[in-house]
């Protein structure tokens, strides 16, 4: 029995498609909007190394989604990835305020949180800050790269 290259590639291909078609359901039939926003942020994810410009259009969606109806969860999951989708394309402007929007929001919850939830908050927090620390440092600005790396840090370690 012999595989041609095709027919390896349709094999590690086809789970991709299918859940891209999967998430394109859920978000054209979704009934909750919380259920469309995860889709759309998570068909924003699939999409982001071949085509950021779409990836933005996405989670630009489902952050106006999130905001509409008060889901600051997926808001911030929303800010945060429209921060490494502009990253990508070098918009280190629109990167760095998608990444602090979603900094005060993991901050917030933070602070309102008991003691179980924390640690995920701080995580969130913390990978944004880094994701900050390295735009900071693409621009050459490394006293500030390493303001942030040292905040990421101790937010890890809290």
């Amino acid at each position: 029995m012999s595989f041609s290259f095709f027919n390896l590639q349709f094999l590690f291909c086809q789970p991709a498609i299918v859940k891209t078609d999967s998430l394109i359901s859920v978000i054209r039939n979704a009934i909750h909007d919380s259920s469309r926003i995860k889709a759309l942020n998570a068909l924003a994810y699939i999409r982001h190394s071949s085509n950021p410009d779409t990836s933005i259009l996405l989670s630009g969606q489902a952050l106006k989604l999130s905001e509409e109806n008060g889901l600051e969860t997926e808001t911030g999951n929303s800010c945060h990835q429209l921060g490494l989708y502009y990253w990508k394309k070098g918009d280190y402007i629109l990167s760095l305020g998608n990444f602090s929007k979603a900094i005060a929001i993991w901050e917030r919850f933070e602070k309102n949180a008991d003691d179980t939830q924390k640690p995920q908050f701080r995580n969130r927090k913390a990978r944004a800050l880094c994701n900050m620390g390295i735009i900071y440092s693409d621009q050459g600005n490394f006293p500030r790269a390493m303001d942030n790396y040292f905040m990421a840090l101790k937010a890890f370690e809290d």
